[in-house]
């Protein structure tokens, strides 16, 4: 985060001036991070900006909104990789329900938190 904190005169003059940095690691939640697309992301990511918590079952159902807001209280963002393979979705003219319906809830955990 960059804050940027002053004054300006009626001339346009700056009086004073703070710049903030914070250089604290930025916290992301990561649904299916043991796929194939998200261990490949957890390895990839710098981890000195950033905390990963991977979230995957069975330990945090996605298709259960309020594991999913608890278990994200404190991230900064979601990635939301997780998806049923049950079911063929390409080509298809509709999407698998519970694959809507995590990512409604990925949306809405995040909204939340």
């Amino acid at each position: 985060m960059l804050r940027f904190l002053g004054r300006l005169s009626l001339s346009g003059t700056l009086h004073m001036y703070q710049v903030i940095l914070d250089f604290a690691r930025m916290k992301i939640a990561i649904t299916g991070s043991s796929g194939i697309v998200g261990s490949a992301l957890i390895a990839n990511l710098d981890s000195e900006k950033f905390t990963v918590l991977a979230i995957d079952l069975p330990y945090v159902d996605v298709i259960k909104l309020d594991d999913l807001v608890q278990a994200t209280v404190a991230c900064d963002a979601i990635i939301h990789l997780a998806w049923n393979t049950a079911h063929d979705n390409f080509g298809k003219t509709s999407i698998d329900p519970l694959n809507n319906l995590m990512t409604f809830n990925a949306y809405q955990a995040a909204v939340h938190n």
